[in-house]
């Protein structure tokens, strides 16, 4: 390499490590040039418009939305926080497209950046989203909504996107013919590579994150090299529930997710937990989540717990104190025992040192009528 080659080299290395916010670098995702693995919350309070918000968990996620919530997610040590979004509401073709709702969650990233989270963006076409249909995989209105989202937050590279929420082809093993739905489209889906591309195309750099198949479980059988990203700035997320077919072993978790990690894709579970609520609760429940947290961290996986804002999976109630686990665990349909000690546990042990507080823009955007 001749002397003007190494200067142009060194000249763009530094200028990576220089910037600001969430970059894929050396394998692993960096914050401000910093290894980076996040300790996240998930927030279920704008899954959709304020007035199609369905069941009393989800209005009240709204209600207790605020400074008091960040405050108190900050004080368990965490340092990222999802925001689970609907299409429908982002959508412009869409019957429920709510100028409003795009407000609101500009409003909601902003008072999150300000108070110093990193925040994913994540697009569901579930129930909760206040679409009237539960779509498996992506479809046009996908791309739509990512091109009225990412222009509003491209100059942030603090926020991560995250393609659209837990494609549901796929069970267990999924096959090859889905693996290249879930890449290239086909059956009335639009590909998760014409989703990156339409995001790529509004000029983002930011990082993207995939689901896996299976509701985001499994990435067993996925193609090795998954998707094309001309930027070099895309991730892959994971589902880890114990429910289903992927459940406590560790052997598991290596088949649907470890060894594709292992084999140089970087990762992050967008979404975890393990309460007494779910219907097939089980015993060991305690001894495996706590497994698997040691189980993510050994392999730089961040997690993002579910829910901060949702009573009964991780905190009690609305001051946000964790559930617990006792010696009695077992399936209970009150809800009253779950992760939440031990996600904010581990998360106070495992600080991340290169957090930095936004300061300025301190306006929210006005009400849209």
């Amino acid at each position: 390499m001749g002397f003007a080659s190494f200067g142009l080299f060194a000249a763009a290395f530094a200028a990576e490590a220089s910037v600001t916010g969430i970059r894929i670098q050396d394998g692993h995702l960096a914050l401000n040039g910093q290894k980076y693995v996040p300790n996240g919350l998930q927030i279920v309070a704008f899954v959709a418009p304020e007035s199609r918000l369905r069941g009393e968990s989800y209005v009240n996620a709204r209600k207790h939305w605020g400074d008091a919530e960040l405050a108190a997610a900050k004080s368990w040590g965490a340092d990222l926080i999802r925001l689970q979004l609907g299409v429908c509401g982002l959508d412009p073709e869409s019957a429920i497209y709510d100028l409003q709702y795009v407000a609101d969650i500009e409003g909601a990233v902003r008072l999150a950046r300000r108070r110093g989270f990193n925040v994913i963006l994540s697009l569901q076409h579930q129930g909760p989203s206040g679409c009237d249909i539960n779509e498996k995989m992506p479809v046009p209105a996908v791309q739509r909504a990512w091109q009225q989202l990412a222009p509003r937050f491209n100059d942030d590279l603090h926020i991560i996107y995250e393609m659209f929420n837990e494609p549901q082809l796929g069970y267990f093993r999924p096959k090859p013919a889905e693996w290249e739905i879930w890449r290239n489209g086909g059956s009335g889906y639009v590909g998760h590579q014409q989703v990156l591309e339409a995001i790529r195309a509004t000029g983002s750099k930011n990082v993207v994150l995939a689901d896996g198949l299976y509701w985001g479980k499994t990435f067993e059988g996925a193609p090795p090299s998954p998707l094309r990203d001309p930027a070099g700035q895309l991730a892959y997320a994971i589902h880890p529930y114990f429910n289903g077919p992927l459940n406590d072993e560790p052997a598991e978790w290596d088949q649907h997710f470890g060894n594709f990690n292992a084999a140089g894709h970087v990762m992050i579970a967008t979404e975890w937990s393990a309460t007494s609520k779910t219907t097939n609760a089980q015993p060991h429940y305690p001894a495996s989540a706590a497994q698997l947290l040691r189980y993510l961290r050994e392999r730089d996986i961040g997690n993002v717990a579910f829910a901060f804002d949702m009573l009964n999976t991780l905190v009690t109630d609305w001051s946000w104190n964790p559930t617990a686990y006792s010696n009695s665990f077992k399936s209970d349909p009150k809800g009253t025992e779950g992760p939440g000690a031990l996600i904010k546990a581990d998360f106070l042990a495992h600080p991340h040192r290169g957090e930095r507080t936004v300061t300025g823009a301190t306006s929210d955007p006005p009400k849209v009528r």
